[in-house]
């Protein structure tokens, strides 16, 4: 899970994404106002959550303890 300022959805997403690709996660993002949180300000918060991509790995390399290592 990342945190960062919404200006990354425009200068800087891409990258981010693109490097996790690379080590195959996938990730989603949503863009948050700290006021949805009870802060005084709007502000608003990007938020990454980045996970395994399990489809991508080779099969022959997938077995149950490497699997469920694989979604830690």
């Amino acid at each position: 899970v990342m945190e960062n300022v919404s200006a990354l959805l425009g200068r800087g997403l891409d990258r981010v994404a693109g490097d996790l690709a690379e080590i195959r996660y996938d990730c989603e993002w949503h863009c948050i106002p700290a006021s949805a949180v009870g802060a005084p300000h709007r502000r608003d918060r990007i938020w990454i959550i980045a996970y395994p991509n399990i489809q991508r790995y080779d099969k022959s390399y997938i077995s149950e303890t490497n699997f469920a290592f694989a979604l830690l």
